[in-house]
């Protein structure tokens, strides 16, 4: 027997309801949400029935279609002498996340976010949400984060059901209107301190994973208007390098923008900050080192490097995570690694050995 997920990808059950609901004050005795209404089954309603997805996984007819009483699981046999298992929901998953810790994983679907764990079919809990969620674990597991718009919660993975134990607004600290934001994308730095938030406009986000109320910086520089305003959004715009210290992010250009992270928190405490963000982009943004400061004032913190790339858009990058190798993508897919003339570390230094760098 084998276990098919719905169309899109794992998720529970979210189908309208045509039985008939406990009265409403039933439900607030028993204190569970109130579900939507029933809905009649009238002939135009039938007559606008569709196909929404088929599946191909029989190689001869099937014989028997069953629904669990839940109407979230179809069981189906075939003269194959085959077993299938659906999932009947079939939302979109937006974002899709593994735990570092086991095998449970994190889908965000249009207005919820599941945990599900590869040992079971059955979805493990969900959170009701408004939108579409983005999500990720920290390093230990332990926790995670969803991110709605410019809305940031963190939940703990054991007690999820009782809510988040943070709520912060993007970019609140740095006088930036959290409804101007659009999180495509979060993820943890390898030490779990920091929260990259990234987007499909001109910025990303550094946030404080211990006190997200405290958005650190705001990246820019990147995103140039070369093509125009085709869609941006992949979800993969950027990455943390493995040892948490820069970010890389793709742009419209087509190039790889590289920002210093961990030199702009050691300038920030220091108060090495330049007064203005006006102004075009450094110059060390187009060549070499870091030379000058890219930190404004406001928080606003510029690439201190660019890679040309791509002719087109590059909507995706990857940081291997074993080895120093990076992955861009465009309507290409390029594999990065350093110069093996130049003195630096081997291109397939494995990073369980020794430094980083």
């Amino acid at each position: 027997m084998s276990h098919s997920h719905g169309p899109d990808g794992p998720a529970g059950p979210a189908l309208t309801n045509i039985t008939s609901q406990p009265s409403q004050q039933q439900q607030q005795q028993s204190g569970i949400a109130q579900p939507p209404p029933p809905v009649v089954l009238t002939p135009a309603l039938l007559e606008s029935l569709k196909v929404s997805k088929i599946f191909k996984d029989n190689t001869q007819a099937i014989t028997s279609i069953h629904f669990d009483d839940t109407g979230s699981k179809c069981v189906t046999s075939a003269a194959d002498e085959s077993l299938h298992v659906y999932d009947c929901y079939t939302g979109k998953v937006t974002s899709l996340e593994m735990s570092p810790l086991d095998d449970q994983f994190l889908a965000g679907s249009q207005d919820t976010v599941r945990l599900w764990d590869l040992r079971s079919p059955n979805c493990q809990g969900a959170l009701s949400v408004m939108g579409q969620p983005v999500v990720a674990f920290d390093p230990s597991g332990l926790v995670f984060a969803v991110a709605l718009g410019g809305i940031l919660r963190l939940y703990d993975v054991k007690s999820f059901d009782q809510g988040p134990f943070v709520t912060a607004m993007i970019g609140d600290s740095l006088g930036i209107t959290h409804t101007s934001i659009y999180a495509t994308q979060i993820e943890f730095s390898s030490d779990g301190k920091l929260l990259l938030i990234t987007t499909g406009s001109d910025a990303h986000y550094i946030v404080d994973a211990y006190t997200p109320s405290n958005t650190m910086f705001k990246l820019v520089g990147h995103n140039t208007n070369t093509f125009g305003n085709e869609p941006f959004t992949s979800g993969s715009e950027a990455c943390w390098t493995p040892d948490g210290k820069c970010v890389m992010s793709g742009s419209r250009d087509g190039d790889i923008y590289v920002w210093d992270i961990s030199k702009a928190i050691a300038d920030q405490a220091a108060g090495i900050v330049n007064g203005s963000a006006s102004g075009g982009a450094n110059n060390s943004a187009n060549g070499g080192g870091s030379s000058g400061n890219l930190l404004q004032s406001n928080g606003e913190l510029r690439p201190f490097k660019t890679l040309k790339a791509h002719g087109t858009p590059s909507h995706i990058v990857a940081f291997n995570p074993k080895y120093l190798m990076m992955v861009s993508g465009s309507t290409e897919l390029a594999f990065w690694e350093p110069d093996p003339n130049a003195a630096v570390v081997d291109a397939l230094h494995d990073f369980s050995k020794g430094s980083r760098y």
